[in-house]
């Protein structure tokens, strides 16, 4: 029961995140709003296409215990993204030719 229950918070957390870089995206480059999406879900795909295809091996070359430790310590570095983002976010905007002067100040810091 508990592998299956904390599979509802990782399915919630991945939704959660993914809408947020959604909202930001479209408010950063709003006149590229629908590519600036179709880029992120290709991406997104991408790895849920890419993830099928190795997981395996890596199940069966280390075994289910340190396979999921190495899993979890790789995400764990993707941890201060979001605040790397608000911190820095208006200096890494600012050198996009694509985003707009307008979002560009009003995001984040």
């Amino acid at each position: 029961m508990a592998p299956v229950s904390s599979g509802v918070l990782f399915g919630w957390s991945m939704v959660t995140v993914f809408a947020c870089l959604i909202g930001y995206l479209a408010e950063a480059y709003t006149e590229y709003t629908a590519s600036v999406i179709g880029s992120a879900t290709i991406t997104r795909s991408l790895f849920a296409f890419g993830f099928p295809l190795f997981m395996p091996s890596l199940y069966g070359n280390l075994n289910t215990k340190w396979a999921g430790t190495l899993l979890g310590c790789l995400l764990c570095l993707f941890v201060p993204v979001p605040w790397v983002f608000y911190k820095y976010g208006l200096k890494i905007r600012s050198k996009s030719r694509y985003v707009t002067k307008s979002s560009s100040q009003s995001i984040g810091s």
